[in-house]
């Protein structure tokens, strides 16, 4: 249980600990995402047509983001990595730098899933989820954090 709670764990405990939030950030960003698609400004429905859709679902996407990402922070620093790379301002800077080109990476696949293949908006999220995960994790333990 030790493993768990300490963030000086094998690489391993590590991606597992880092899954565990990241589902959890995960929701959150789906759920902000979801939220606003449905009741705020709608994404969903294919009625709209692919161009305002994609256009839509990027800005839910992105409020999503900012909210999840935040979360992801405090949970990264907290439990899953060593944080005094660098001095706090930086090591923030750096995670939503990271953040941002994985965001960017998963919404132009997003983007590209429902634009140019015609892929209903929950497949395109997916597409979104997977690229960003990978992303994440190798910069975040590499570059962000000490391990």
């Amino acid at each position: 249980m030790d493993l768990l709670i300490r963030p000086d764990t094998h690489p391993g405990i590590q991606f597992i600990k880092y899954s565990m939030a990241g589902a959890g950030a995960t929701v959150i960003h789906l759920s902000v995402f979801y939220l606003l698609s449905t009741l705020v400004l709608p994404a969903i429905d294919p009625a709209l047509g692919d161009t305002l859709r994609a256009r839509r679902a990027t800005i839910n996407i992105t409020a999503g983001f900012l909210v999840a990402n935040s979360f992801a922070y405090l949970v990264n620093a907290r439990w899953i990595f060593i944080p005094g790379r660098h001095p706090r301002w930086r090591e923030v800077s750096l995670f939503f730098a990271v953040s941002g080109f994985s965001y960017v990476l998963g919404t132009l696949a997003m983007r590209y899933a429902i634009v140019q293949l015609g892929l209903n908006s929950h497949i395109a999220v997916f597409s979104y989820v997977v690229c960003s995960v990978f992303v994440n994790f190798v910069c975040r333990k590499f570059v962000v954090f000490r391990g």
